[in-house]
């Protein structure tokens, strides 16, 4: 493909690492996302490059790293947000900078991090509350360590025993689903939960995570506080039984993405080492072999949690 020419305000990067986001792309390449358009496309939206040549007016030096989500628009092709590139071309503005001493590789994790950490804003866990997070995808990983950093007390639900087995090596009171998820945590969450995070993405689930909220009593010196994160991605309508979220009067919490602070945020706990997040990257492969990691993730007995692209061996030695 061709690059677009480089505006003021530009910057072109050579891609060392790109992320797989594994429930958006593969929502992408399923074709049933709303935003795929026509094909050839580019997905992705998790890019570590460094910058190797700038438009006017840039600040940032050559040979900064820098996480990108993306390629600004070019010609011939359809950008769902372009970050598998081996080059990038982009507005300054819209990149990171990534501080000194940070895992690179691990840092190609920040805009997954970055969409949990913003859900966290929006639950405000207090010190000392319970939170129950559905589904430890990727996403429900990072939620639930995020969660339990900010004082809350976690419980971790999937069906999945090495998933289970993840969340558990960090600290996770994580626990395998075998029949409901109130079965899974009713000795610890005899009342409910003050935050239940849905980060399945399965429509179905939502409908039983209502049911682990904390229930209100009818006395008007009390009003619930429980709130619903929905942090999955849904690629239809959801639904749930409105008589046990009305009688919850649960709040409900709709993530939809980032703002700038949650990457500049992440970025700052992994310097400082307060989110650890290398041990969920499962493999680092080249960018040759997409199809086949695809694939795998695609498998419901997969034990990928992501996989992280090493474009500098694949580039060496290839021209721009």
């Amino acid at each position: 493909m061709e690059l677009p020419d480089l505006r003021p305000g530009d910057i072109l990067t050579e891609t060392l690492y790109t992320c797989i986001s594994p429930g958006t792309d593969l929502r992408v390449l399923s074709g049933v996302a709303e935003a795929v358009g026509r094909f050839p496309f580019v997905i992705g939206y998790s890019n570590i490059g460094r910058i190797i040549s700038r438009g006017t007016g840039v600040d940032l030096p050559e040979g900064t790293l820098v996480f990108t989500r993306g390629v600004r628009s070019g010609p011939g092709v359809n950008f769902l947000w372009g970050s598998q590139t081996a080059h990038c071309v982009l507005s300054a503005s819209d990149a990171i900078q990534i501080p000194e001493g940070v895992d690179i590789a691990e840092a190609c994790l920040t805009k997954l991090a970055a969409i949990c950490y913003h859900g966290v804003r929006q639950s405000r866990p207090f010190l000392g509350e319970k939170a129950v997070v559905i589904g430890l995808g990727i996403i429900g990983q990072i939620s639930a360590r995020l969660h339990q950093s900010g004082g809350a007390k976690v419980i971790a639900l999937d069906r999945s025993k090495h998933r289970v087995a993840i969340a558990k090596s960090v600290g996770i009171d994580a626990r395998k689903v075998d029949s409901s998820l109130a079965d899974a945590c009713y000795d610890i969450l005899p009342g409910g939960a003050d935050i239940v995070v849905e980060a399945t993405g399965v429509p179905s689930v939502l409908k039983e995570a209502v049911q682990l909220a904390s229930s209100t009593s009818w006395s008007e010196a009390s009003c619930s506080d429980a709130r619903i994160l929905i942090q999955g991605s849904y690629p239809d309508d959801v639904c749930f039984n409105y008589s046990h979220a009305n009688g919850k009067q649960a709040r409900f919490l709709l993530s939809r993405d980032t703002h700038l602070i949650d990457y500049l945020r992440v970025t700052e706990l992994l310097k400082n080492k307060m989110l650890k997040m290398r041990d969920l990257i499962s493999d680092i492969r080249l960018p040759a072999d997409a199809q086949k990691t695809f694939d795998e993730l695609r498998k419901p007995e997969t034990k990928l949690m992501t996989v992280v692209f090493d474009w500098q061996r694949f580039s060496a030695g290839k021209r721009l």
